[in-house]
């Protein structure tokens, strides 16, 4: 008798699957790099990583604005040495060498701090990572604030975490305070977990009906990466982010658990 042939499993298209294939390009440069320098040169590999980083919002960010790393100028504000920047292409810089630019807070609209393995992090460790990241920010907030404009999207992303890793990462930064004072406000914590900062769902609860917000964590398989890129660019696209809300975070009810929220500290 023939062999029945045994039915492929469908494959799942949408704007899911590209995300999860979006986090197999990053898994996958990761994972060539690991083979073939080993643990000679972990430097060079985080270096790599970050570049993997910068060529994929490049694909995906609109062609007016930059990917680069670099410094931060305002005013007698230095930022340390920052990741990722994105900046407004039309904004002249101060220096520019390949990659590496010195520019203003006015150019920037986002930041971003790569991490590889942050899996055995102590709650100190992240509270050092999120303050280098505020102090590297606060040229950009300082500007938003003496001009009334809207902060920058300032995020860390690690490669590597786990649930831990993330109510630790909320924790700290939470300590930080309100959008109003604090410039951090997303953190992706390996591919598993996406925090950002939200309004509280409970409502105002402060003093003179001001509003209260929360650290939200949130569990999603293999999305994390994805749901961290989404975020920037509907940071970015603020004016149509409604419109594609769906291609930018695809994620519905049964997708995963949401972590415990951790309330800002007034």
């Amino acid at each position: 008798m023939p062999r029945k042939r045994k039915e492929k499993e469908p494959i799942d298209y949408g704007p899911k699957q590209a995300l999860k294939d979006l986090t197999d390009e990053i898994r996958a440069v990761e994972c060539k790099i690991r083979n073939l320098i080993g643990d000679a040169h972990w430097g060079t590999d985080g270096a790599h990583k970050e570049a993997v980083l910068r060529a994929l919002l490049r694909e995906r960010l609109p062609k007016s604005l930059d990917v680069a790393t670099g410094f931060v100028l305002h005013r007698d504000q230095r930022s340390r040495q920052v990741d990722i920047l994105v900046i407004e292409g039309s904004k002249p810089v101060f220096m520019r060498d390949g990659d590496f630019v010195i520019c203003g807070a006015d150019a920037v609209v986002g930041m971003i701090e790569v991490k590889s393995d942050t899996t055995r992090w102590a709650p100190g460790d992240w509270s050092d990572a999120i303050s280098h990241l505020q102090d590297s920010a606060t040229p950009c907030r300082q500007r938003a604030n003496e001009h009334r404009t809207r902060p920058p999207f300032v995020g860390l992303f690690a490669l590597h975490g786990n649930e831990n890793a993330a109510n630790n990462a909320m924790k700290a930064a939470a300590s930080l305070g309100d959008p109003t004072t604090s410039s951090v406000n997303h953190l992706c914590v390996g591919s598993e977990y996406f925090c950002r900062i939200e309004e509280s769902s409970d409502g105002p609860t402060t003093q003179g009906g001001d509003t209260t917000y929360v650290w939200q964590g949130y569990e999603l398989t293999s999305l994390a990466f994805g749901y961290f890129i989404g975020n920037l660019m509907a940071w970015i696209d603020i004016a149509h982010g409604d419109e594609h809300v769906y291609r930018y975070f695809p994620v519905d009810k049964q997708d995963g658990p949401k972590l415990d929220a951790v309330r800002v500290l007034d």
